[in-house]
């Protein structure tokens, strides 16, 4: 039988990127880690990581264990936090650190449901730029694209949310037609700044094939709020890439036209992705673990 209390080991070392890392932030002997991939490489008779001088990679057995494993210990944590919280009062004020885009798309469609299963809990987001040490910050709860180096911190990750490519009508009606992306060059683009970067768009084909990217350096009009482009967007600006639930309304509208429906969009790197962080200071406060909760189950599914 599977050693389901081994699991958060091994996500911890998929996502810390070694042993050692994992064990600093489990807070445990590199031993003990060691100990528990061994136990579920035996209970599943296969070999979970590939182990290389440089570099631990996944087998494809230990992707599917990896990806089950957190579906596995999410639906956990939250029967645990709905039997806790039944008996907890959760109420005072959480404060979440998160970009703009995230915010708008992610945070507040969830955050009526939270109101009314805690109605004395109260919320306050912000976005801080730059690099923010949660251990010195006022924050509860950061949300971040970069994943912190230190590995003190609790880290989940984010499901990626889709992003479309899309333009106004009128900004097409006469320009050049976009079927891959290298015909962006002949267009307006309008780009997302991420930490006074450029945002850099990737695409990749759903049929396969290497990733495709567009450097928005050259874009006329930046913006760090994806609202804020998106209503550029609409008024005929140029061509964008935003987060689906932002743009799929007016789509059917008509007010805008998907483009390059044939790839998937990003606007992060390979080397990216999001995640709720926090102290583990922080993870015993019974409102804040009720707020963090909340939200994996409403962003990730």
């Amino acid at each position: 039988m599977l050693s389901i209390e081994s699991l958060p080991y091994l996500i911890s070392v998929v996502e810390c990127g070694g042993f050692s890392a994992a064990a600093d932030q489990l807070n445990c002997a590199t031993s003990t880690v060691s100990r528990h991939i061994q136990q579920l490489e035996k209970d599943l008779n296969s070999p979970l990581f590939t182990r290389h001088t440089r570099k631990l990679a996944l087998t494809e057995e230990g992707r599917i264990v990896y990806e089950r494993g957190l579906e596995i210990c999410s639906q956990i944590d939250l029967m645990e936090s709905a039997v806790f919280n039944r008996h907890q009062e959760i109420s005072g004020l959480v404060k979440i650190s998160a970009p703009h885009w995230i915010s708008e798309n992610y945070i507040a469609p969830c955050m009526a449901k939270l109101h009314q299963m805690w109605p004395k809990l109260h919320i306050s987001t912000t976005f801080e730029a730059g690099y923010v040490d949660p251990y010195l910050a006022e924050h509860d709860i950061y949300i971040c694209v970069t994943k912190p180096k230190d590995s003190s911190l609790i880290m989940r990750p984010l499901n990626y949310p889709e992003f479309w490519c899309v333009a106004s009508p009128e900004y097409l009606q006469g320009k050049p037609p976009i079927t891959s992306p290298k015909d962006l060059q002949n267009h307006d683009i309008l780009g997302l700044k991420r930490s006074n970067k450029h945002a850099t768009w990737s695409f990749d084909h759903r049929d396969g094939g290497e990733t495709e990217t567009y450097n928005t350096s050259d874009a006329w009009f930046t913006y760090v709020s994806t609202s804020v482009g998106h209503k550029v967007c609409v008024s005929g600006g140029g061509v964008c890439v935003i987060p689906k639930a932002q743009a799929e309304y007016d789509v059917r509208q008509g007010n805008l036209r998907r483009l390059l429906v044939q790839y998937s969009c990003s606007t992060l790197d390979e080397n990216q992705n999001s995640y709720i962080v926090y102290t583990k200071e922080s993870s015993q406060s019974p409102r804040t673990k009720a707020v963090i909760e909340h939200l994996l189950n409403n962003i990730n599914n």
